[in-house]
């Protein structure tokens, strides 16, 4: 389920009635209030896709803005920090094809 801009955070709660676990994408639009509907509807857990740099807000993704609202709420949590998805990696796509190895140079 999404929520646009012009979407009511309380229309949700039908919607969440039921749910004990929710799946939140990082959108920082009213998620302090879409949180507490959430709560209100008896959500227990929300899980968070987050980003490697949710601790250091300097590029204002947003990420931290709502890992705080969610672990202010008092719901249970979870944040998953995905450095990248193999799908931001399809410049890869013809050496896999052709040599069936990948080489990525990684800090140390």
């Amino acid at each position: 389920m999404a929520v646009s801009r012009d979407q009511r955070p309380e229309s949700l709660r039908a919607a969440l009635r039921g749910v004990e676990r929710m799946y939140l994408f990082p959108v920082s639009h009213a998620i302090s209030d879409v949180v507490a509907t959430a709560k209100r509807a008896g959500v227990r857990r929300v899980v968070v896709l987050s980003g490697a740099e949710a601790d250091n807000d300097a590029f204002g993704s947003g990420y931290q803005v709502v890992e705080r609202a969610v672990e202010k709420s008092g719901l249970e949590w979870t944040h998953l920090r995905p450095g990248e998805f193999a799908g931001n990696r399809l410049d890869w796509a013809e050496r896999v094809r052709t040599e069936r190895v990948v080489r990525l140079r990684l800090p140390r």
